[in-house]
């Protein structure tokens, strides 16, 4: 599939949310997406044994190319190191 694919299609997902505003009252209204992140537990919590959070950089880089392409704005999540 590939990261830029999936990035692509996660951008169209967010972007069907965003049109879906574009129908409310005569102009539409803002869309800001409520909580989006990423888990930092993923690979079995390697990070947290390795030290190498470059998955989860990855993954937060995809996350935040996604709302750009949809010209979304959002609020993390924020996780602490215990989840």
């Amino acid at each position: 599939f590939g990261a830029t694919n999936v990035v692509g299609e996660w951008a169209k997902q967010l972007s069907e949310l965003r049109g879906c505003a574009g129908g409310i009252g005569k102009k539409g209204v803002a869309t800001i997406i409520g909580e989006i992140g990423i888990p930092f537990d993923l690979n079995e919590k390697a990070a947290f044994r390795g030290g190498d959070w470059s998955i989860q950089v990855a993954a937060m880089d995809s996350t935040m190319k996604a709302l750009d392409r949809a010209l979304l704005s959002a609020t993390l999540w924020n996780y602490t190191p215990d989840n």
